[in-house]
């Protein structure tokens, strides 16, 4: 299915006044994609935006202004949540591995490294040559490591270990993100440094989703 077609959530946020703000969750760097220009042509923006001016003409300037001041304010806070929306999808790891085997295609890059699945994990995760935070920062150097508890999802059970981290070098403080490790070398896919799936659970998901296609 197209992206034109896949769900998502078209917001206005403003008076009813032509000045406000339409944001789209899917399409947040776009400032008019397709599905708010969708939602304007079926009379969302015609309900929204109805005229509402005083016939007063200082009354409408203080209004207008009032306006623009506002929406200045709900123009930095949907930036904001977009932001954090966005990296609350992404995950730490972000290294490519390769599909499983039933539905490799001989054009697939060979050089991408095939699913490993480790009988024995360290009971502390290093914190590796090349961290990063699920924003896609490195992590502040000048700060000391910390050890987080962490849990790993295996497909018949779930584990208990320790993870390396360090704080994000991008990420606003008071959000306590932080660097870790990919860890695709031990077979492991780290979403957020306390949730980790080996890939052989993400790859019994891919094909189990598939087969009942």
């Amino acid at each position: 299915m197209s992206a034109k077609y896949d769900p998502t959530i078209v917001s206005y946020h403003g008076f009813h006044s032509n000045a406000g703000l339409w944001t789209c969750k899917r399409c947040r760097d776009v400032k008019n994609c397709q599905h708010i220009e969708s939602a304007q042509s079926i009379g969302s923006h015609e309900r929204l935006l109805t005229h509402d001016e005083t016939a007063d003409p200082a009354v409408a300037d203080l209004n207008r202004e009032h306006i623009s001041q506002q929406l200045v304010v709900m123009r930095n806070k949907a930036n904001h949540n977009s932001l954090r929306d966005l990296n609350d999808e992404r995950s730490i790891s972000h290294k490519r591995v390769s599909v499983p085997n039933w539905c490799q295609l001989p054009s697939d890059p060979s050089s991408i490294p095939k699913v490993v699945e480790l009988r024995y994990l360290p009971r502390t995760f290093q914190l590796g040559v090349d961290p990063r935070c699920r924003c896609g920062a490195p992590p502040l150097q000048s700060h000391k490591t910390k050890l987080v508890p962490c849990v790993i999802y295996h497909t018949t059970h779930s584990t208990r270990h320790q993870i390396q981290v360090k704080p994000c070098s991008k990420c606003p403080r008071e959000r306590n993100m932080h660097a870790g490790p990919d860890l695709r070398e031990y077979g492991l896919f780290n979403l957020n440094n306390a949730r980790i799936f080996s890939h052989a659970l993400l790859n019994d998901y891919t094909t189990a989703m598939s087969s009942m296609e």
